[in-house]
Order: C-alpha cells, then structure tokens, then sequence
C-alpha cells in the first residue's frame, strides 16, 4: 500500500529535513499534506469526505496550536490516524501527554535518519491493520447497500471510498457460485491482486453472490478460472458502467439476469450493457414456449400424465428457474403439497437435484406426509443450539430425523416463519454477541467457533443483523 504522510511543524527546514529522510525508508509514501498551522490542518480534516492522511509528523510547541491539542481534536474527527511527535522539548510531562493520546513514538530533533526509519517500520503493521479493518467496514457496508437495492444512504467517508474505487472499474461482474442456498460452495479469493476490488454479498442462504469491479472487460475467463471445484457458475457482466447511483439497481438487474437463466452444471456469461437497463422497470423475461409448459403442467389434473410432463422438463437443459417452477406447480396441483425455495435451490448439481424430485415425487404418491411435526422441529432447533460450529445443512438434519428435507424446510416455514438458513444464522450470531461481550477471544476465533471459517463475511453477516461491525459492537 502507498502511505499518506501529513507533516505539522511550524519550522520549514524540519518539515524539509523529515521528508528528506523518509526517502531512505523501503515504504511507498507521499507527503500529501504539509502546514504550520494546526487550526488550518484541523479544518482540512473536517472538509475532507475520506481519512486524508495515514501517519502524520507533528511537533509539539507551535505559535498558534500546540501539538498534543492538535492531536486532541484531530483524533475526534479521524480516529484512525497515526501520529508521531517531532520535538525538541525532552520534557516528561510531553511524552507522558503524548503515551496517554496514543501517539506512537515520540522522537527529538533533530530526528536522525536511523530513528525514522525504525519508526515507520514499526508503524507499517499498525497501519496496514487499520487500514484493512476499515475497508472490510467499508465493503461491508456497500454490500449491504447493494444487497438491498440502494436502501438507505451510504455513510460520506464509506461513499467517498467506494467511488474512488469503482470511478476506474466500468466493469461489474454479479457472480453466482453455484446455487442461491447450495449447502457448500467454492468463493474464488482474488484478494490482494493487482486492479482487484470485490466482495461477497448476503443474498440467499449464503455469500455465493459475489460482486467484482474491474478494468477489463475480459475477467470473467479469470473467475471461471479460479472455481475449479465447482461446475455451476452463473456471470452476469455489466458493462461501460458509469453513474455510481445507479450501481443498486444494476447489481439487482444482473441477479434477476442470473435467476432467470442459471443452468445447473454450466458456466454461464450474461452480457449486458449498463444503458441497455431501463430504470425502475418491473423486469420481466417472458419465454413463450416455457410459459406454455408452464401452463400445460398447471392445468393438468391427472398425476401420470403431469408427471411426465415435469419428468422430461426437469432432465432438459433449460434454466433451472422453470425446473423449479414447473414442479412447484405439480406438487402444488396433484398433491397440494408446498415445495420450499430453499430446498429446491440447495443444489448445484444436475443429478441430485432430479433424484431429489423424483424422491419426492415417490414419498408424496405411496405415504403421505403427517402434517404434524413440531416434536421434530422442537429437537431440531434444541440440536442447532448446540451444534452450531458443524456447520450440519438442512439435509443433514432430515436425515438425521428419517423425514424429506423439503418438509423439515415447510416445518421451519410454518412455524418459526424464516427458513432453516436464516434460523441458523440468528443461532450464531446470538452466541457471537455472548463471546463479544464475555470473553477476550479475537474476531477471528470467535467467527471460527460459531462456524464461520471466512472471518469477512462473518463480519458482515454480523453488521447486517445488528447495524454494528463486532469490534465496535464489544467497545
């Protein structure tokens, strides 16, 4: 990263003398603010919209301001800043003062080169931590924003932020890892690459949404590449983006791109281009001759002939959105049987997903189902309370309990109005709070202990539910 140095000093030939000599420092740095004045550098702190400077030199004895006062105000209008004291005053009171700021080295001039440099060395992992803490707050918050279709306004410093990294990155690619609620998924991890800028969102059962801005018109070939253990993936490519406010909706129209036309087993690439989206329209992607499956299947009454009908359909290369469709309506219509969105889109594979439904199929035609099953659900939740960490999915627990997945999913529907995914998730996230508050363990050992091995999404998952990052929830 390239580091933003700020220099407070009232005496040109130091301010001259500091820059001089972090040139002999191994650290990619600019000197992007330079004053004599602290009530000057307090306003520019104030106008600016993101943190304008890294690490900042400031001397303590000045005509105007003096330097602890300075660091007094500034820390209330950006906390994130690092502050090395430059004196010639080797008083104790100073350093004192200055330890109890949380400044991070206090040294005399004339500073001797040696000194500076041990200094910023020191200050880098500092930094570099800050930093990479506060852009996760930052992209957790725009996936939110954007997960939820631009409701609400963006924080000043998180928008600043994000515009300054999308302004050269016309291009945006929604990605769908597998399926909506697929119980494990591969996330391609670009982070740290050259001209890379992404980040998970909470769509679904889980962060298989991925939202990537680039450069290139060409990355998607990259993405295919970096998912090799997965053989379901859907891209929707946004293309010659260039109105930041319009960034919600686009991301929404590029997930409506996805649901219409994922296909298990395929790796899929939507083009479209950004002024081809019309705003605020009800998008509708009508395909006659499977509405006139749809509508074959919807009226027809008789169960051998209906299922044929859904057979052939559900082994057909065909979105899976009318697959899913398709049999909703037969078990709707021949069995009055309601078909959950999250069992039917846990799968990610072709094969499973047809066995599933003709299990299903074979179960609803030879034993009905009990419509009873609150003991079962009452176990269920009992066992997710203590058996969060394992990560058990929906269809561990149906086997488990000798019932059809899709039914324990109905279960959790009727009763607890939310679904298994959503449940689980409350169940973590109430016990993340517990350790937050009662115990010392890191961010990191605490996302690891209530199952979530990605310490990122854990934190955004968290910022979601309680409108708090959990470092600033434990302050």
């Amino acid at each position: 990263m390239k580091y933003r140095i700020g220099i407070l000093d009232d005496e040109p030939l130091v301010r001259s003398s500091i820059k001089a000599k972090l040139k002999f420092t191994d650290l990619a740095y600019e000197v992007v603010l330079e004053h004599d004045d602290g009530h000057a550098v307090l306003q520019r702190l104030r106008e600016a919209k993101q943190q304008p400077v890294d690490v900042m030199f400031v001397d303590i004895v000045m005509p105007r301001m003096d330097g602890l006062e300075f660091i007094r105000y500034a820390k209330e209008i950006w906390p994130d800043i690092h502050y090395i004291i430059a004196s010639g005053h080797n008083d104790f009171p100073y350093a004192r003062s200055a330890i109890q700021l949380g400044v991070h080295d206090y040294l005399m001039k004339p500073i001797m080169t040696d000194d500076l440099i041990s200094t910023m060395d020191s200050m880098k992992y500092k930094v570099e931590k800050t930093t990479s803490s506060k852009q996760a707050d930052y992209k957790n918050e725009m996936a939110i924003w954007l997960s939820q279709r631009g409701a609400g306004r963006l924080n000043e410093a998180t928008e600043a932020y994000a515009r300054e990294q999308v302004a050269n990155r016309p291009h945006v690619y929604v990605v769908l890892v597998g399926n909506f609620y697929s119980a494990q998924a591969e996330i391609p991890d670009f982070e740290g690459k050259p001209g890379e800028f992404y980040f998970p969102m909470y769509v679904g059962g889980l962060h298989h949404v991925l939202v990537y801005f680039h450069a290139s018109g060409h990355y998607a070939s990259q993405i295919f590449d970096s998912c090799t253990h997965t053989s379901t993936v859907t891209i929707a490519h946004l293309s010659s983006v260039q109105a930041f406010e319009r960034l919600p909706e686009l991301v929404s129209f590029g997930l409506h791109k996805i649901r219409e036309t994922l296909v298990l087993d395929e790796r899929n690439l939507i083009h479209v281009k950004a002024d081809e989206v019309i705003p605020d329209k009800f998008w509708t992607d009508v395909n006659v001759e499977h509405a006139s499956l749809l509508e074959k299947i919807k009226l027809e009454r008789r169960y051998e002939v209906a299922w044929e009908l859904v057979r052939q359909l559900i082994h057909a290369k065909l979105p899976q959105k009318v697959k899913e469709q398709a049999f909703h309506l037969f078990m709707s219509n021949i069995f009055r049987m309601e078909v959950s969105t999250e069992w039917l889109q846990s799968f990610d594979r072709t094969e499973p997903f047809i066995a599933a439904c003709v299990d299903l199929v074979k179960m609803a035609h030879d034993e009905p189902w009990p419509t009873s099953g609150k003991d079962i659900l009452r176990e269920v939740l009992a066992d997710m309370e203590k058996q969060y960490i394992l990560r058990k999915t929906l269809q561990d627990y149906a086997d488990e309990y000798g019932i059809h997945p899709n039914h324990l999913a109905r279960l959790f529907k009727k009763q607890l109005n939310s679904t298994f995914l959503e449940h689980m998730t409350q169940v973590r996230m109430k016990r993340a709070r517990t350790l937050l508050l009662e115990t010392k363990k890191t961010v990191a050992e605490i996302a690891m202990e209530v199952g979530y091995e990605d310490g990122r999404y854990f934190s955004q998952v968290f910022r979601r539910i309680y409108q708090s990052t959990p470092s600033a929830f434990r302050e």
